[in-house]
C-alpha cells in the first residue's frame, strides 16, 4: 500500500475534491438502493474505490462492506 499512497493522495486532493457534485450523486444512488463500487484490484486497500468509499461515508450515514 505505500507504494501507493501518494498516488491515492493526489486522487484524494485533487479529483476526489474537485468532484464533490458526483460523490452527493454517488451517495444518493446509495441511499435509494445497493451500489457496488469495483475495481479490478481484489484488495480495496490497493485501489483508490477505498478513497472514494471513504469520502462518501464521511458526508454520509452509510457504511461500507468490503466483500
Amino acid at each position: 500500500m505505500a507504494d501507493r499512497k501518494p498516488l491515492f493522495d493526489t486522487c484524494e486532493h485533487t479529483i476526489l475534491a474537485d468532484n464533490e457534485a458526483a460523490l452527493d450523486q454517488v451517495a444518493d444512488l446509495m441511499r435509494a438502493k445497493p451500489l457496488v463500487l469495483v475495481c479490478i484490484e481484489a484488495d480495496a486497500t490497493r485501489c483508490q474505490r477505498s478513497r472514494i468509499a471513504q469520502k462518501i461515508v464521511d458526508h454520509t450515514s452509510l457504511a461500507v462492506v468490503d466483500l
